[in-house]
């Protein structure tokens, strides 16, 4: 799985970051601002009703293609049958706005900086990406997979 992209990770292209940026609803353009740089007010943020929120804590449906949309309705039946909770079993604030915070806040490292760590070959890592994810500008992952440490990826 792709995981987020903080689009101020200094070592990503600052077009490609700004390309992607562009991608994102309105409302989650404002609320990654918030998550990066006054952090201590996205769970205010996310749950006042001023402004709208982040449209993944809001579970706005043009987040996802088709086919997720498809999948998410099969889902909904394990939800009724009492899966629902997984994603949030540590608590709303836990497993969404600290994801927030730490995804997009101010990070000390740089990702991409990095060493491979398997220098010799004896391990690997897969990246997995969506071309239709909607939330995960699939720009960035293409980026890394091609120049971080020979991550090939799969069409």
């Amino acid at each position: 799985m792709a995981p987020v992209i903080n689009y101020w990770w200094p070592g990503l292209p600052a077009n490609l970051s700004k390309e992607a940026y562009s991608l994102q609803l309105p409302q989650d353009q404002w609320a990654l601002r918030v998550a990066h740089y006054m952090p201590f007010l996205v769970f205010w943020w996310n749950t006042q009703k001023l402004f709208p929120a982040s449209s993944v804590i809001s579970r706005r449906p043009e987040n996802y293609s088709l086919k997720i949309s498809k999948f998410k309705k099969k889902c909904s039946e394990t939800e009724s049958q009492g899966m629902g909770h997984v994603a949030t079993q540590q608590g709303v604030f836990e497993s969404l706005h600290r994801d927030m915070r730490i995804g997009f806040g101010k990070w000390e490292f740089d990702p991409l900086d990095l060493d491979n760590p398997f220098p010799n070959n004896e391990g690997s890592v897969h990246l997995w990406m969506g071309d239709e994810d909607r939330l995960v500008p699939v720009i960035h992952q293409r980026y890394i997979a091609k120049d971080f440490h020979g991550l090939s990826t799969m069409r």
